[in-house]
């Protein structure tokens, strides 16, 4: 019966560290840090953890803002909420055109493996082509009034407001930099901007909440043993 006992919570070892193994890490983002910037010049640079420096150009720089950094929070805008746990509370104006294509060039000092691209405030009658950088897969991890259709993500009724917009995964290991363009077409000349950040999934760590569980569920075996060692000891 004591071995039994003993062979029993053997056995449950691998099922609580099956489930362990499952439920025991939280996903996070980390997201630029934007240098402070209220230059309209069409670029930008901050640091991104694990990466270093990072830097942004629109060419040409269209926008009234284009190259401004500002206060965004990617956690409560409906566009991006649910890509990622976490809050992020920086964002860059990329400069877009109403009429036009322009090319958004994000250069840096290491090496991000898929990276994850927010954007916001975008307009109506805008395509994002990612073709030149999602040659290993896109995913659209979440959106509002804008749709992914091969790799390039088209704004729907867009009103260039705080939910409007997208959040992409391209996967893929990049280093130096990528770039991808934006394209209008609703006509007139009137220069636009799109809220922006680049992210890239931090390392996974132990949620206590797991670690806990763990330690209950293997508890057994340890008291099991610790009452088989006292048994033994007296009878010795």
């Amino acid at each position: 019966m004591k071995h039994g006992f003993i062979t029993l919570h053997l056995l449950l070892i691998p099922a609580f560290v099956g489930l362990f193994n499952q439920q025991a890490f939280s996903v996070t983002l980390n997201t630029v840090n934007w240098d402070a910037d209220n230059s309209a010049n069409g670029s930008g640079s901050g640091t991104l953890d694990g990466v270093g420096a990072i830097s942004y150009t629109t060419s040409p720089a269209n926008g009234s803002n284009a190259g401004t950094s500002f206060t965004n929070d990617w956690s409560a805008s409906t566009a991006t909420n649910n890509a990622y746990g976490g809050t992020f509370l920086e964002g860059v104006a990329l400069g877009t055109a109403s009429n036009g294509t322009t090319t958004q060039t994000i250069s840096f000092t290491g090496t991000i493996v898929n990276p994850i691209l927010l954007f916001n405030y975008t307009d109506a009658n805008t395509s994002f082509d990612f073709s030149s950088i999602a040659t290993n897969g896109i995913t659209l991890l979440d959106f509002q009034n804008a749709s992914l259709s091969g790799s390039t993500v088209t704004v729907g009724a867009a009103n260039n407001g705080f939910n409007d917009g997208f959040a992409v995964s391209i996967a893929g290991s990049f280093t130096n930099g990528f770039s991808f363009t934006s394209t209008g077409t609703g006509g007139g000349s009137t220069p636009s901007t799109a809220g922006f950040t680049v992210g890239q999934v931090a390392e996974e760590v132990p949620e206590p909440a797991s670690m806990m569980g763990l330690i209950m569920g293997l508890s057994p075996f340890g008291m099991g043993w610790y009452h088989k060692r006292k048994q033994l000891q007296k009878s010795a």
